[in-house]
């Protein structure tokens, strides 16, 4: 199924999950609600069996009025058997993903009922689960049409509109959700999903909290809030609102996952590990948790490298001042022919200079005492492809730590799965293009740089790649072309200035 247009897909797939069980639940629970007590008086009758037997002993003269309840009770149940049949089916093939029975079930019965709104409301349901948005679309108008005053089936409409990332119109339908049903929490987390899809973020936000305030104890208001004020960056506060989450209930995964991805744009890596942690012991069947904490300690180590290369120049740099200072020392003594005894304190500096300038030489430099975590890393994506083998991203992601570590041709394989799976994604053709250009295999890193291209021509890392693999061949004239495309897809990135004025 789309997702509305955000940042983050996660985020956005559990938007629509939480949605959709919310409109199958309220269905069912209108659907059946009158035959509440039908149904339990069904499930009462064991005892009642059990009593009727003790009465028609003692009494032989109530055993016919007994036994006429008795079947009375029994016509019941199959009444309510019956009558629950059809519904109950349908409900069970959805489950069950057997979308296309349970239309063909549903379509059955809006034979028999073409006038029950109930009917098109599932229908729109299933048809949403479908990603079928336009003829959903359809069925959420005529279930408002033959129930106008159903606060549910404008939210429907609203929720399918925006899927079609028609986002003011779906706003309006939330608003008129909201008017029929005030008190409803539900309906503000619609309202502000739209908002967030229009890039309202203060309103986003304003309409969270009314959520939040008319249903203080639902532990996934907060974290919805938490996403949203993450997608915007305020990450400080997404963190408060995971951790009211977390508070109210912390056996929910994707709370801590949602956390976890917030402290890994803190750079807080090891806060991060805990939370992945976390949600893999709630839920080890989820592969994205592997692969967010593969990606966590990628990005663990890197961060660890660019360190490293700081601080190698800052050690340079002092070493070139040292060194420089020494050399002057020493020219200032020859050229002023200074007697030995007068120039023990130049001597001492020269010898505190030297002593400093040794003490940094003999310093190790920080290379990176965590570089195992790049093997952690490769462990968890493999975990990830075991959970879920058929996401091609994961088989990127592991292909990006096998180059890491210094190993291109299991890279390359990793790659070349991630294309036969999603043979439409620009993303395999660039990371195995980076990987060939980097083995120097220039002519075949430029054939996967074209075909990522073609399918994206807008993204401005792809001309860049390309560029840099042609200035690898001595092509400047070529690659400057190809910089030049780099910078009019992204005027602000000034890295592309800077490799262009390198030729």
């Amino acid at each position: 199924m789309n997702i509305p247009d955000l940042p983050n897909k996660q985020i956005a797939l559990q938007m629509q999950k939480r949605y959709l069980i919310y409109i199958n639940t309220r269905n069912i629970g209108r659907k059946f609600l009158i035959y509440k007590q039908l149904i339990d008086f069904n499930h009462n009758t064991p005892k009642i069996d059990k009593v009727l037997d003790d009465q028609i002993i003692g009494d032989q003269e109530d055993a016919r009025l007994q036994g006429q309840l008795i079947e009375d009770i029994e016509y019941i149940k199959q009444a309510v058997k019956h009558f629950i049949l059809i519904p109950n089916k349908a409900q069970t093939l959805i489950k069950q993903n057997r979308l296309e029975e349970a239309l063909m079930v549903i379509d059955e019965d809006i034979k028999e009922n073409p006038n029950d709104p109930r009917n098109y409301e599932e229908k729109a349901n299933v048809l949403l689960l479908m990603n079928r948005l336009v003829e959903a679309l359809e069925f959420a108008e005529k279930a408002i049409k033959l129930d106008s005053q159903n606060e549910n089936n404008y939210a429907r409409k609203a929720f399918t509109l925006l899927q079609l990332k028609r986002g003011e119109e779906a706003l309006d339908y939330f608003n008129i959700a909201i008017q029929k049903a005030p008190n409803s929490s539900q309906y503000y987390v619609g309202k502000a999903h739209a908002l967030l899809h229009l890039n309202r973020f203060e309103e986003c936000q304003a309409s969270y909290d009314i959520a939040i305030s008319k249903s203080k104890d639902k532990s996934e208001l907060y974290a919805e809030k938490a996403n949203a004020l993450r997608l915007q960056n305020k990450l400080k506060e997404a963190l408060i609102y995971y951790d009211k989450a977390i508070d109210l209930d912390s056996f929910q995964p994707s709370f801590h996952s949602g956390k976890a991805h917030t402290l890994q744009q803190m750079n807080r890596f090891e806060d991060a590990l805990s939370e992945w942690q976390k949600a893999i012991d709630l839920d080890p069947s989820h592969s994205n948790f592997y692969s967010g904490r593969g990606l966590n300690q990628q990005l663990y180590n890197q961060l660890i490298l660019q360190d490293n290369q700081i601080e190698m120049k800052k050690q340079s740099y002092l070493m070139t001042q040292l060194s420089k200072g020494t050399l002057r020392t020493m020219s200032i003594i020859q050229e002023k022919h200074i007697p030995q005894d007068n120039c023990l304190g130049i001597q001492k500096q020269q010898i505190a200079l030297i002593a400093q300038l040794t003490q940094i030489l003999m310093m190790p430099i920080c290379m990176p005492k965590k570089m195992h975590r790049y093997t952690e890393a490769l462990i968890c994506f493999q975990q990830a492809i075991q959970k879920n083998p058929e996401d091609y991203e994961y088989f990127i992601h592991k292909g990006d730590t096998f180059r890491v570590l210094n190993r291109p041709i299991d890279a390359l394989e990793c790659y070349h799965q991630a294309i036969s799976m999603c043979p439409q994604d620009e993303k395999t053709y660039e990371a195995k293009a980076q990987a060939l250009r980097l083995q120097s295999r220039h002519k075949e890193a430029l054939e996967y740089f074209d075909k990522a291209i073609e399918i994206n021509p807008s993204k401005w890392v792809l001309y860049s790649g390309k560029g840099d693999t042609l200035r690898d061949m001595n092509r400047y004239e070529d690659s400057l072309k190809y910089f030049d495309l780099a910078i009019q897809h992204n005027p602000e990135d000034s890295f592309q200035y800077g490799a262009k004025g390198t030729h």
